[in-house]
């Protein structure tokens, strides 16, 4: 049986940073990504996780495919990128609307927190999992014209 897939995108600017979402309850950053939803293709489901995630409306036109990456035992990644200035990301308006129950009942949105990061301080700040495909997937993503 196939692992399941998450799909994201790799928002990266003008210095080659990556656009971080912080978990919210955990200590990691990651990027904006989930499951497609039935009926849904790969490009559809980055989009839409990046639109509950971080409340950008990327344009489809600007996402550039970079393809299947190993992530953990039970799941892989599928992820695009898309090239933003500073200036059209701002922070301070970054919304998640992807919401979750936590362990006392509160309903709490999956990401609390947006960040710009060089690629020296991805180990630091994400899981060393998804450092590791950053790694590999960012200069793609840096890239991306």
């Amino acid at each position: 049986m196939a692992k399941p897939i998450s799909y994201g995108v790799l928002v990266v600017n003008e210095r080659e940073e990556l656009l971080l979402a912080h978990v919210t309850g955990q200590r990691q950053w990651d990027i904006p990504k989930g499951a497609a939803e039935p009926g849904e293709t790969p490009v559809q489901a980055a989009l839409r996780e990046a639109l509950e995630e971080t409340g950008l409306a990327l344009d489809r036109a600007r996402l550039r495919e970079l393809g299947h990456f190993a992530y953990t035992p039970g799941k892989d990644l599928h992820l695009f990128a898309a090239r933003m200035t500073s200036d059209e990301v701002d922070l301070a308006r970054c919304r998640c609307s992807s919401l979750f129950c936590d362990r006392f009942g509160r309903t709490r949105p999956e990401v609390d927190a947006f960040r710009w990061a060089s690629a020296a301080e991805l180990p630091a700040l994400c899981t060393p999992r998804m450092a590791a495909v950053l790694e590999k997937a960012l200069p793609m993503a840096c890239a991306v014209g």
